[in-house]
């Protein structure tokens, strides 16, 4: 509450800064929408040594610390992490994990290092450039491009830090997608809505016949008769208006 009574540009331009975090993104939107890979896209664009955080009812102190001490945060150029909230803000969370959250990322972005008071561990962010990603869950967004006030209201009632230091994104939900997604994608929906066993009709297009003569003479005799019948059955019962040769 007190961050509240704060020049707020000032908490964010301390976070921050350039000289341990880079960036700090909140990424919003409803399940399904596309926030990981968002964020996967971004981190495989930094090249960064990465990491993806679980928070959860279980998350603790020491299993945030533990999860940050694998990055080797003095022997790379940059770090990436994702910390992915498996839980919703809005639902009224336990109040002794919201405290834990509280210090956690206050000690993070504000002292770059988290002491753990019951192991005694401490992490330090070190001199590494950091770019923070941060994945919310159900904050309804409605879609919108631009941020409501209720992701305020629900920050800054939970987790106030977050709030005032990071920049929100709400990816887009128009993706651009291939030949071969574009194929699976109407695979599943005839396979959906039933029509996936419908019969092929091929009078409903044009056709480009090609018929290969063979000159080395191996179809002689018999063969090639039957081959003959058997393009003679083709064009009888397949060969439409508007069909050409090749």
């Amino acid at each position: 509450k007190k961050l509240q009574h704060v020049d707020l540009q000032e908490i964010k331009h301390c976070v921050v800064s350039g000289e341990g975090i880079e960036r700090v993104t909140i990424i919003l939107g409803e399940r399904g929408s596309g926030k990981t890979r968002w964020i996967q896209n971004h981190v495989r664009q930094l090249g960064n040594e990465s990491i993806s955080v679980p928070i959860h009812e279980g998350t603790t102190i020491h299993s945030l610390v533990k999860s940050l001490k694998i990055i080797n945060s003095y022997d790379t150029l940059g770090v990436s992490v994702h910390f992915s909230f498996m839980v919703e803000l809005d639902v009224g969370l336990d109040a002794e994990l919201v405290e834990s959250l509280n210090y956690f990322f206050n000690s993070l972005l504000l002292t770059r290092s988290v002491h753990d008071p019951v192991t005694g561990e401490t992490f330090f962010m070190g001199w590494r450039k950091w770019h923070i990603f941060i994945e919310l869950q159900g904050i309804n967004v409605r879609g919108s491009r631009q941020i409501p006030n209720e992701v305020e209201k629900v920050l800054v009632s939970s987790i106030p830090i977050l709030f005032y230091c990071s920049t929100f994104q709400i990816p887009s939900t128009e993706y651009a997608i291939d030949d071969k997604t574009m194929r699976v994608c109407t695979y599943l929906r005839a396979y959906e809505n039933g029509t996936i066993n419908r019969k092929f009709d091929s009078s409903l297009i044009k056709k480009q016949l090609i018929f290969v003569i063979d000159k080395s003479g191996s179809m002689a005799g018999s063969m090639i008769n039957v081959a003959i019948d058997n393009a003679l059955k083709i064009y009888d019962s397949h060969v439409q208006i508007g069909d050409t040769f090749g």
